[in-house]
């Protein structure tokens, strides 16, 4: 079986420590997380009551601070 090496912070590390399950591989639980359903009923509507302007202003502001981020990453790894 071929393998391949991946490099994932500390803290991510960690964090899927704690999901694991007893007697559970990385790939095993990478693998359950991947394909895991979610039950996304009780999050319909969710931003109903919210105006649109105060939405879009959200997400653009996520956006930005996302590219913010990759241009971190990018300007890290060079």
């Amino acid at each position: 079986m071929a393998s391949k090496t991946i490099m994932i912070q500390e803290s991510t590390y960690t964090k899927l420590v704690k999901l694991k399950h007893e007697n559970e591989s990385f790939n095993d639980l990478l693998l359950r997380l991947i394909y895991q359903k979610q039950d996304l009923e009780p999050y319909f509507g969710l931003f109903a009551d919210i105006p649109q302007e105060t939405l879009d202003n959200a997400f653009d502001e996520i956006e930005q601070s996302m590219g913010d981020a990759d241009r971190e990453r990018d300007d890290a790894t060079r």
